[in-house]
């Protein structure tokens, strides 16, 4: 095949988004399409090689997989030892057990499977995980398993109704991820069956190209480069992906490998010096920069500043030049290593790393690290069992003491890989019927539910608590709302029971989605219902880290009550704005959990004498039961029961 340059100059526009994308960088928020951009190119090549060593009977399966080995894991190999001493000095035990599974994952060619089995609500920030790229290496390499084989047989019958069979198969794709972005966007975004087509429209340039002379269209090629531009700069993480949406990258890319010829001002704006180097180098900076980000967010333990994001983005590009340079090209060139040392050196590597990956999972992630001091042992011991960001739902005693079971959320399906939007099927009804001589309601999140404890243990026994919160969930006014969406649903069943229940007092409470619309929206609708105590909850304080790690890694000596190593301060300007706003409506009362917590010295890290049993949240943010019974016993008690005594039929809302 031919070599072309602007292909080399294409991935360089892949690259440089989905690396600046995931640097944090505002500049692409649609970045993340570099990886599907990537996947059409290798549909394209491979299906180009293949082609042309059918037509000339000279294909050989074992000569494909020699390919694709030197291809893909020599660079591979060397990111994952370079990043294995780096996991052991940054990553705390959960984290660490996680990247270990992760290492196993990669080597069976499953690292979708298994990022899509391990992610979700109440997982840690995907930002953190540093082989999570994998997972597209991952759906490529499973086209490598199918797809060759396939061709093969279908050849036999013609190139025409090969592409035929391609199209439908891709259209057929294409309807699963269109039907997967609704109902399992989890799974829809990493497995192989609803990326497939983007590798097939690959797939289908190639056989339209194949034994054809190159035909340049200088339109054709500028608008597949404007589709590129369009989705890099115009889409963001809301956007449904893979869906419809992603036919702008994809036949975009398309266009650009069917006519962006040498003499195209695309084909030539793509063949520049800088971009064509970029892209020989794309691979190995794919498979760095992640790596990168990951540790520098575990080290910093919270977000990268954009100059720090753009100064790693610049040591990814260098660090890939060096493995292109170093480890790529010698292992590419066959005259350097035969076909029987490119088998053994794949077959031991990934035998070697399963088994690197197996020692940190049997190991919990090398907890006896932390085995140093007898109470820094307990106190490590104590959250063993919690994987990265589970510490708050996989304490059973929190779990029942906040009543999760009035969640709408389907926990149960996220925690098996299924997330889904539907509903759970059922809620208790004592969540929201009212039985006792005077109620109150929690309204909102998770963050709302971690009140309950507090408040079920610090109020008279004549009060009844209600509870209709769901995670992820701010509380919000809508219209009407069925299973299909759990927040809807939610929402309108808070609603509902405003007017039923009629509670004496509504807490409103969430973790962000604070608009002032939103909020004296809310307050409108409770007085309109005729509730004369609203309760508006500020956001408890989060930090960027979970907080046991934050203490067990970098605070544990003399660990200050008042801790500021690993504070998220944006929560601190969000109270100081919402206390401002609230003063101006004297029909709303704002109760803040910064000033409860937090001195100019930091925010309170646990309470009494045990940094275990008395830690404020076992997450980033959610209250713990000791900090839940603080908030009651200190504050939100006397707000309930004392009536502000504002009549709401003489309340004149600002805002509305």
């Amino acid at each position: 095949m031919k070599y072309r340059s602007e292909i080399d100059g294409l991935r360089a526009i892949a690259v440089i988004p989905v690396i600046l994308f995931h640097s944090g960088s505002n500049l692409f928020k649609g970045g993340f399409v570099g990886v599907d951009i990537f996947f059409v190119i290798s549909g394209y090549l491979i299906t180009s090689i293949m082609a042309y060593d059918l037509d000339n009977n000279r294909f050989s399966i074992i000569r494909f997989y020699e390919r694709r080995a030197r291809r893909i894991l020599p660079a591979l190999f060397v990111v994952i030892l370079v990043c294995i001493p780096f996991a052991w000095l940054l990553l705390m035990p959960g984290d660490l057990k996680d990247f270990a599974k992760s290492i196993i994952a990669v080597c069976l060619f499953a690292s979708n499977i298994f990022f899509w089995r391990s992610s979700g609500y109440f997982d840690a920030e995907t930002a953190g995980k540093p082989l999570l790229h994998t997972w597209s290496l991952a759906v490529e390499e499973q086209y490598y398993v199918l797809f060759p084989i396939a061709l093969l047989v279908l050849w036999r019958f013609g190139r025409r109704p090969t592409f035929y069979l391609i199209f439908f198969v891709a259209a057929l794709s294409l309807l699963l991820s269109e039907w997967g972005w609704r109902h399992q966007p989890s799974a829809n975004f990493y497995l192989a069956p609803t990326r497939a087509w983007e590798l097939l429209v690959g797939s289908m340039s190639a056989l339209w190209h194949f034994n054809k002379p190159q035909r340049s269209n200088g339109p054709l090629a500028a608008l597949g480069l404007a589709m590129i531009a369009f989705a890099i700069f115009a889409y963001d993480e809301t956007t449904p992906f893979p869906s419809v949406y992603a036919l702008v990258p994809v036949i975009g890319t398309g266009l650009i490998l069917l006519f962006a010829g040498a003499d195209t001002l695309t084909g030539r704006l793509l063949s520049l010096r800088p971009f064509v180097w970029i892209g020989l180098i794309s691979y190995s900076a794919y498979l760095w920069h992640q790596p990168i980000f990951a540790f520098a967010r575990h080290y910093r333990m919270g977000p990268l500043p954009t100059p720090v994001g753009l100064a790693l983005s610049a040591l990814a590009i260098g660090l890939a030049y060096l493995s292109y340079r170093f480890v790529e090209t010698p292992f590419r060139q066959s005259k350097t290593f035969g076909r029987k040392q490119i088998f053994a050196f794949s077959a031991v590597g990934l035998a070697g790393f399963a088994a690197v990956g197996a020692s940190g999972v049997t190991t919990n992630g090398g907890m006896y690290r932390f085995y140093d001091t007898p109470e820094r042992a307990v106190f490590a011991k104590f959250f063993e069992n919690a994987s990265p960001g589970l510490a708050y739902v996989k304490r059973e005693e929190i779990l029942a003491k906040v009543h999760y079971d009035c969640d709408s959320y389907d926990l149960a399906s996220d925690l098996n890989g299924a997330q889904t939007n539907v509903a759970k099927p059922s809620i208790p009804s004592s969540c929201f019927v009212r039985t006792g001589r005077k109620a109150v309601l929690i309204w909102g999140d998770s963050h709302a539910m971690a009140l309950r404890p507090g408040l079920t243990r610090n109020l008279p026994a004549d009060w009844q608590v209600l509870q209709v919160a769901s995670s992820a969930c701010p509380a919000e006014i809508v219209d009407g709302g069925d299973r299909s969406n759990y927040c809807r649903f939610s929402n309108a069943l808070a609603m509902k029971t405003v007017v039923v229940a009629k509670p004496d007092t509504v807490i409103v409470a969430q973790k962000d989605g604070h608009s002032l619309d939103r909020m004296y929206a809310i307050r409108r609708y409770l007085e309109s219902a005729g509730v004369r105590n609203v309760l508006f909850v500020g956001p408890s304080p989060h930090w960027r880290y979970d907080l046991p790690n934050i203490i067990l890694r970098s605070a544990w000596e003399n660990t200050p009550r008042y801790l500021k190593t690993g504070l998220n301060t944006d929560t601190i300007e969000l109270d100081r704005s919402l206390k401002t706003n609230f003063k101006a409506d004297p029909y709303s009362r704002y109760v803040s959990l910064i000033d409860l917590f937090c001195t100019a010295r930091g925010c309170l890290s646990y309470i009494g004498g045990d940094k275990r049993l008395g830690i404020t949240t076992y997450d980033y943010g959610h209250l713990s039961l000791p900090a839940s019974n603080l908030v009651s016993r200190k504050t939100l008690v006397d707000k309930v029961i004392h009536d502000p005594g504002v009549n709401p039929s003489r309340a004149n809302p600002q805002g509305g």
